[in-house]
């Protein structure tokens, strides 16, 4: 008999929120195939981001092989589908004859001549260009009204209202447009990534946590519900697809979780302190702007300050001036202007992630990650831990491109999230603000843990599955398509979760 293979990703889903509505009765879909499938919690990439994390799930290899370790290459530009270095699914399935269809998977733009379709995802341009295939399916995805992610996603920020509405309309739009194809297409593969979560718990996790101090202010109570809605969105959908798919395996997975984020750490600010970091020379003026700018910015984490501030840019004149200043002092961040690379022996870098220890001598570096893992995990603030894990690019991931992973992965405890910015006041903690964001976002960063689903009443056993990580999704389908999984592969066959 043939077999065919669904994955429905639900970026972000978050174990501990999905496990405590389930025990709630609220989620009828996923509670279902949690008691008659296989689940277990799926662990992501140790950056644990959509990009390196999805290119896992599909690839079946770390970051150090497929050569995504972010959003960001070696050049500093955004990454595409020709910087992955190793064959997707949908690449060995073609070969094979196999019909597959992608949508909305991060770095897939320029979309791919597969055998099937393909329609990128985040770090698209929009649609435009190549962001589909084959072409002739881009009018009509214009004609239903097809959107990637929300068009003026940050001045959206401002408007939660419409914020709301227009994340939902994004999700139903790429609803209808996965059912459709599951009408009209002969498919072996098909896998869909709904982002609504993700974005829902960056933009509203404040609101729904009863221990932030936002959760009780009055402008922001009526959206205590808006991540549950998006949980209850896709638990709707998951129904539709119990229905639709008949005799097809189905997967349910999330590239990582979310947990909540009170406080950012100014890991940059930390290194300069320690000595390890140095800054370059700058102006009287300029110095004394930029500690003005991060006194105010540090101080506006009051309700009423972030309510007027939110006001003031929904109207577009005070929006594009905010814009202009933000982005400005973005790309310095991320350019990292700030700090004399070549005098530091080590700084955290925005654009990979992690932390480079700047020497050649290799007992140097060795001595300088004992040194810097160990103070970075004896961090406190008010008692409590700071840093969860510390862990050396050599354990993080192994291949051809492992070079272009920081030297040190720095994963911070639930409540903190790390921030790459220098004030120069030796100030180590603030506000989880972020630039154009304010309150917007930033209460809630990425977790390494996100969710496993299996279910087939045929081919899937009930089973609770012990250590399943992103390696394994794209093994373990591979084989259900009679398809021996290539050896280089770092991922295994979930052979326990099968009949």
């Amino acid at each position: 008999m043939r077999r065919r293979v669904f994955v429905l990703g639900v970026d972000a889903a978050s174990p501990k929120l999905l496990n405590m509505w389930m025990a709630d009765g609220k989620l009828p879909n996923f509670e279902f195939v949690y008691e008659k499938g296989a689940s277990g919690t799926l662990e992501s990439t140790v950056f644990s981001h959509s990009v390196p994390a999805w290119t896992s799930i599909v690839t079946g290899v770390n970051p150090g092989k497929h050569g995504l370790h972010g959003i960001f290459n070696e050049k500093g530009e955004l990454v595409s589908s020709r910087d992955r270095k190793v064959e997707a699914i949908w690449n060995i399935l073609t070969k094979y004859r196999k019909l597959s269809v992608v949508i909305n998977l991060p770095a897939t733009y320029p979309a791919e001549a597969i055998r099937g379709i393909m329609i990128s995802g985040l770090l698209s341009p929009g649609e435009v260009g190549d962001f589909a295939y084959p072409t002739f399916i881009k009018p009509w995805l214009k004609k239903v009204g097809y959107k990637i992610q929300p068009h003026n996603m940050d001045f959206l920020l401002f408007n939660k209202d419409k914020l709301l509405e227009e994340l939902f309309r994004v999700a139903r739009k790429r609803e209808k447009v996965v059912f459709r194809i599951l009408d009209i297409v002969d498919w072996d593969f098909f896998i869909a990534v709904f982002t609504l979560i993700d974005h829902l718990q960056h933009f509203f996790w404040h609101y729904m946590d009863a221990l932030s101090p936002y959760h009780n202010d009055p402008w922001g109570r009526k959206y205590h519900s808006a991540i549950f809605r998006g949980y209850k969105f896709m638990d709707i959908l998951l129904g539709k697809l119990l229905d639709k798919l008949d005799d097809a395996v189905l997967f349910i997975v999330s590239d990582h979780g979310m947990m909540p984020t009170n406080k950012y750490f100014y890991i940059n600010e930390w290194l300069r302190v320690r000595g390890f970091l140095k800054v370059k020379q700058r102006s009287v003026s300029r110095a004394l702007k930029d500690v003005l700018g991060f006194l105010v910015y540090s101080h506006i984490d009051k309700a009423p300050i972030q309510a007027l501030l939110s006001h003031l840019l929904r109207h577009d004149i005070c929006f594009r001036v905010f814009g202009h200043s933000y982005k400005r002092r973005r790309a310095e961040l991320v350019e990292m202007r700030d700090i004399d690379v070549n005098t530091s022996l080590a700084y955290f870098s925005p654009v990979h992630q992690g932390i480079i220890i700047n020497t050649d001598d290799e007992g140097e570096r060795k001595r300088l990650i004992e040194i810097l893992s160990r103070d970075l995990l004896n961090m406190n603030y008010n008692g409590n831990s700071v840093i969860r894990a510390v862990i050396e690019r050599e354990k993080a991931c192994w291949g051809r491109y492992s070079r272009s992973a920081p030297d040190l992965y720095v994963i911070p405890q639930e409540g903190y999230d790390l921030h790459e910015m220098v004030n120069n006041l030796s100030v180590l903690f603030g506000p989880p603000l972020k630039g154009i964001l304010l309150r917007t976002a930033g209460h809630a960063n990425h977790s390494c843990n996100g969710i496993f689903m299996a279910y087939n009443q045929r081919l899937i056993k009930h089973c609770h599955v012990r250590g399943p990580t992103v390696y394994d999704i794209t093994p373990t389908v591979l084989h259900l398509l009679g398809i021996r999984p290539p050896a280089y592969m770092d991922g295994r066959v979930l052979t326990e979760i099968l009949t």
